[in-house]
């Protein structure tokens, strides 16, 4: 018997039966691992005179139990019976033992990472500037759960010896800041809103993401319902929605910025009067050149806002600062270093206007002019008919419905005007209560600039040397010019005014 099989394997020495006649040579081998069993049979006489069920019950009472082919005995038999040359063929293999599955994480949330996950639309396409970096996570959403590893199978030789499997190893898996676990379910549950972020063996919610660098095409666009903060720039035609905050320490592009809390940039904006800020709380930055920037909150600017257009429910302040063109309005006042230019660069101060009211105010007015205009056309049509009643009796059954129907649309339009001049009447209340109608000048503002406090209004022929306040003057219906009080302040003051320019 050669020291290897027909396969290569390396074999016994020893076989585990054998039996030798007149006619026949006959034995059993198996491999040095035993998971495989070799067949070795001898024609020594014309005729073989060997039947498959024999060398079965002489392989079994050989040992060899497991994984028997008996296509492959009877392969070796027939080669046997063609030729005296001794026949070796494997006949019987082992089951080789399944080793279990680890404990895995099933993750219903795709944790936070700097990997891309580009998506393709119908056609195909991929938006290069959304990378989806993060998944937003709700406060309740099931975010992950742990399986258990698996026992594993186990296998066995040729001659029925048990090869034990390897048991699946458990993962180890902790609850962090934000996350709750259900022991029972091995669920593990945001409590918070914001990001998962998976570290080691722990899971925990983060309410910040921080770009360490530029948001750029390696980042790509952000949409996050925590805070965001960003070491570098953001560059052109990248944009960050953060629901809880932004944070810039370099300068921005063309970008838009969205917030329901605060927007720090501690350098500025270069719009380029594409990009846009719009923050639920206060916006605070060095410059503002070339950008829409709205705020629920006040908007304080260090240098300059440069072709702006402004618009906050709180105050405007840059009292270092200056505005050049463009437009700042502000219910609770606003107080600049400079306003305009030498040059006498058109620029609108407003204060003591709430811009979400007025933009109120300007769907009501044109709600208001629509209805009007319907009411007028339906009234032309179907005046004839309503001066004299009884006409309206004698119309064909479709005409007369149809008439009837223009009656009770018309009825339904003049309540829904009366509705709209109630808010229109009312719609100022809130803003009067909040308004600071004053606007401060620290250092000069230059012929140019329209200064508008509420309803008053007053385009500046020549320049005015600060410090000096502006405030109504409603008997005149113009603006007056004091000496500087603080923002609310300037009501009160006695001083005679200034001269108007």
């Amino acid at each position: 018997m050669s020291p290897e099989g027909p396969d290569g394997a390396r074999i016994r020495t020893e076989p585990e039966f054998e039996e030798e006649t007149d006619n026949y040579r006959v034995a059993g081998y198996t491999s040095q691992d035993r998971m495989t069993a070799y067949l070795q049979v001898e024609r020594k006489q014309d005729k073989l005179d060997l039947a498959l069920d024999e060398v079965l019950r002489k392989i079994r009472a050989g040992g060899i139990s497991t994984g028997v082919d008996e296509t492959a005995v009877q392969d070796c038999l027939g080669k046997a019976a063609a030729t005296r040359k001794t026949q070796t063929v494997a006949v019987a293999h082992g089951q080789e033992p399944e080793d279990g599955v680890d404990g895995r994480i099933e993750f219903y949330v795709h944790p936070s990472s700097e990997e891309a996950r580009y998506e393709k639309d119908e056609q195909g396409r991929i938006n290069y500037h959304e990378l989806n970096l993060i998944e937003n996570v709700t406060a309740g959403r099931e975010i992950a759960r742990v399986l258990p590893p698996t026992p594993g199978v186990a296998g066995s030789d040729v001659l029925g010896e048990v090869i034990p499997a390897k048991a699946g190893e458990a993962i180890k898996l902790r609850p962090g800041k934000g996350v709750s676990h259900d022991v029972e379910k091995e669920l593990y549950i945001a409590e918070d809103p914001g990001r998962l972020v998976h570290e080691d063996d722990v899971v925990r919610i983060s309410q910040v993401f921080e770009v360490r660098g530029d948001v750029d095409y390696s980042v790509g666009n952000l949409d996050f319902v925590g805070r965001v903060t960003v070491t570098g720039e953001v560059l052109d035609d990248f944009n960050i929605k953060a629901d809880m905050g932004i944070e810039v320490r370099g300068p921005v592009g063309s970008c838009r910025l969205q917030s329901d809390g605060d927007i720090v940039l501690h350098s500025g904006v270069s719009g380029k009067t594409k990009g846009s800020i719009e923050a639920g709380g206060m916006i605070q930055a060095r410059y503002l050149n070339e950008v829409a920037a709205e705020a629920d909150g006040s908007i304080k600017v260090d240098r300059e806002a440069y072709n702006s257009v402004i618009r906050t429910q709180g105050a405007y302040l840059s009292p270092r600062g200056k505005v050049v063109g463009g437009s700042i309005t502000a219910l609770k006042g606003i107080e600049i270093g400079a306003a305009g230019s030498d040059l006498g660069v058109a620029t609108r101060l407003w204060a003591g206007v709430d811009f979400k009211s007025a933009e109120r105010r300007r769907g009501i007015a044109e709600a208001i002019d629509h209805t009007e205009k319907e009411i007028e056309r339906i009234s032309t049509a179907i005046g004839p008919l309503l001066a004299d009643p009884g006409k309206i009796q004698l119309l064909p059954t479709e005409k007369k419905k149809a008439v009837l129907n223009l009656v009770g649309h018309l009825k339904h339009l003049k309540e829904q005007r009366q509705k709209l001049e109630t808010e229109r009447v009312e719609a100022p209340a809130a803003e009067q209560r909040n308004a600071v109608r004053q606007i401060n000048i620290k250092d000069m503002v230059h012929h140019g600039i329209t200064a508008e406090i509420g309803e008053c209004r007053l385009l500046l022929k020549k320049d005015a040397t600060g410090p000096l306040s502006m405030i109504e003057d409603l008997g005149e219906g113009s603006i007056r010019l004091l000496p500087y009080n603080p923002l609310g302040d300037a009501s009160s003051a006695t001083e005679e005014p200034q001269q108007e320019s």
